[in-house]
C-alpha cells in the first residue's frame, strides 16, 4: 500500500502546476500516508513487545515459581474434579467418579451427587455403584435420590449401598426405605432404551428379591429365594452376587446349591460369592470347589482360598497358570501374586519369570505385575529391558513395578515421563508418584509438578489423577 501512495505522488508531481495545488488531492494524499505511517509504528511496537515477551519468558517451572497456599491447593483440586464431573466425554466423567470413591468423607461424596443433572445412564450407573461403596452419611443420602430411578442396575446398587451403610442412620430407618422402594417398583417407569419389554417384568421381580435379601439380613424376615427360577441367567447372576454382598440367612446353604448348578458361570459366580465372607463352611466349600470341571471356577476359588490356606491354593493355581486358555493364565497368576510365604513365593516368581517373555502381552502384564507384587527385584535389569517394549500396556505396568521397586530412586523418571506423549503413560507416572516417601523430595518435587499437571496437562483424566494424589498429600 506504501507503494501505491508513493506512485500517486509521483503522478501528480508529473501534472501541472494547477493540479498539484489542488488543496484536496494534497491533503487526501497527505492524511493517506501519515496514516500509513502510524500504522507502521504500531505494528512494530506490537511485534516488539511480543518478541521481547516471548524471548524473555521462561517455561513455568513451579519449583522456581511460589505455589498457591495450601488452602487455594486444595480448592484447585476440588475445582478440577467437578470440572471432571462436567467433562463432555463420558469415561473421564465416569473416571472422575471412581477417583473421587477413594476420597474418604461426605464432600467427595456430595461431587459425585452432582453428577446426574444431564448425564448419561453409564455415568449415573457409575455414581451410584461408587456411592454405594463409600461410608459416610452423605453418600447414604444421595443414595436415596435414587430410590425410583428408571434404571433397575441404579436402584441396586442403591440397595446395597444402604444395607452396607445401615449403620449411619440405623436399621428402622433403612428398613423404612427398603420398603417404600419395594413399593416402588412396579409402578416405577423404566427406561425403555435400556431394558427390552420382556425383561422389565424379570429386573422387578429381582429387584424385589435384592430387597427381601436386604431387610431379612437386618433382621425381618422375608422370603428371597423362591425368586431365583424365576430369573433368566443375567438375573441369576446378579442375586448371586447380592447375595455375596449382603449375606442373608441361610445363603451359605444356598450358594451351595449354586455351586451344582449345571451353568459353569453360575459356579463361578458361587465361589466368587461364598470367598466374601470367608467362613469355616464357605471354605470347605470353595475346597470342594477347587475340583471343578470348570478351570475358570476353579481359578476362582484358589483365588479366594489363597489369603487362608495358600499352600492348597499355589497348587491349584500353579496347574491353571499352564492352561491353554489365556484368560485362566492370567487371571491364575494375578492371583498367585498375593502368596506370602516364602518357600511358595519362590516356585512363583521362577513361573512368572518364564511367563513374562510370552508373546502374549496380557500374559507379559500379569507376570510383571505379579512379580513386583512378591518383590522380585532380581528381574530389575529384564523388567528395565520392558520399557522399550512395542506394547505400551506392557512398557506402563513395567514403570509401576519398578518404582514399587526403587520408590524415591525413581522419582526423576516419573517426572520426566509425567511429560510423554502418551495420556495413558502420563497417568501411570502420576500414579506412581505416591511411592515417593521423602518429604523433602515430595514438598520440592511431587508437589509443584502435581499442581502443575492438574493445571495444564491437555487431558482431564490425567488432571483429576493428578488433582487425586495432590489431595491426598495435602491431606497427610
Amino acid at each position: 500500500m506504501h507503494g501505491l501512495l508513493m506512485q500517486g505522488w509521483k503522478c501528480i508531481s508529473e501534472r501541472e502546476s494547477s493540479i498539484f495545488d489542488n488543496q484536496f488531492f494534497f491533503c487526501y494524499f497527505t492524511r493517506m500516508y501519515e496514516r500509513i505511517i502510524r500504522m507502521k509504528i504500531i505494528k512494530l511496537a506490537v511485534f516488539a513487545i511480543v518478541f521481547l515477551n516471548f524471548s524473555c519468558r521462561k517455561k513455568f517451572d513451579p519449583v522456581e515459581y511460589a505455589l498457591p497456599s495450601k488452602q487455594n491447593l486444595i480448592k484447585y483440586c476440588w475445582q478440577t474434579f467437578e470440572l471432571g464431573i462436567k467433562d463432555k466425554n463420558e469415561m473421564i466423567r465416569i473416571a472422575t467418579v471412581q477417583v473421587l470413591g477413594k476420597i474418604p468423607g461426605p464432600k467427595a461424596s456430595a461431587t459425585i451427587q452432582g453428577v446426574e443433572f444431564g448425564a448419561k445412564p453409564h455415568t449415573i450407573r457409575a455414581a451410584a455403584a461408587t456411592l454405594a461403596q463409600k461410608n459416610d452419611s452423605m453418600a447414604y443420602l444421595a443414595l436415596t435420590d435414587y430410590i425410583d430411578s428408571p434404571d433397575f442396575m441404579v436402584r441396586e446398587s442403591v440397595i446395597k449401598g444402604l444395607y452396607l451403610m445401615r449403620k449411619l442412620y440405623g436399621d428402622t430407618a433403612t428398613i423404612r426405605i427398603l420398603r417404600k422402594m419395594d413399593r416402588l417398583i412396579d409402578t416405577t417407569v423404566v427406561d425403555t432404551l435400556l431394558y427390552e419389554k420382556e425383561e422389565i417384568s424379570i429386573e422387578r421381580q429381582g429387584l424385589h428379591a435384592k430387597i427381601a435379601m436386604a431387610v431379612s439380613a437386618i433382621g425381618e424376615k422375608r422370603d428371597w429365594q423362591n425368586f431365583y427360577q424365576k430369573q433368566n441367567l443375567s438375573g441369576k447372576t446378579s442375586l448371586i452376587s447380592m447375595a455375596g454382598d449382603i449375606r442373608p440367612p441361610g445363603v451359605e446353604s444356598w450358594l451351595e446349591e449354586r455351586l451344582r448348578e449345571s451353568s459353569g458361570y453360575l459356579r463361578g459366580k458361587a465361589a466368587e460369592a461364598l470367598g466374601k465372607n470367608l467362613t469355616e463352611r464357605s471354605r470347605n466349600l470353595l475346597r470342594t470347589a477347587l475340583k471343578d470341571p470348570d478351570e475358570e471356577v476353579q481359578v476362582i476359588a484358589a483365588s479366594a482360598l489363597i489369603t487362608s490356606d495358600e499352600a492348597l491354593a499355589v497348587e491349584s493355581l500353579l496347574k491353571n497358570i499352564n492352561s491353554a486358555d489365556e484368560d485362566i493364565q492370567v487371571r491364575a497368576a494375578l492371583a498367585l501374586a498375593n502368596a506370602k510365604t516364602p518357600e511358595l513365593t519362590e516356585k512363583i516368581i521362577w513361573k512368572l519369570r518364564q511367563l513374562s517373555s510370552e508373546k502374549s502381552e496380557w500374559i507379559q502384564i500379569a507376570a510383571i505385575g505379579g512379580m513386583g507384587s512378591l518383590g522380585d527385584t532380581a528381574s530389575i535389569p529384564f523388567i528395565e529391558s520392558k520399557l522399550t517394549d512395542v506394547s505400551p500396556d506392557v512398557r506402563e505396568i513395567s514403570v509401576g513395578v519398578l518404582a514399587r521397586f526403587r520408590k524415591d530412586g525413581m522419582v526423576d523418571q516419573l517426572l520426566e515421563l509425567g511429560k510423554d506423549d502418551e495420556y495413558s503413560m502420563r497417568t501411570v507416572a502420576v500414579n506412581n508418584l505416591e511411592r515417593i516417601e521423602n518429604p523433602k523430595i515430595i514438598e520440592t518435587k511431587v508437589i509443584p509438578f502435581l499442581y502443575k499437571t492438574m493445571k495444564n496437562d491437555t487431558d482431564m483424566l490425567v488432571r483429576v489423577r493428578a488433582a487425586a494424589l495432590l489431595l491426598n498429600l495435602l491431606n497427610k
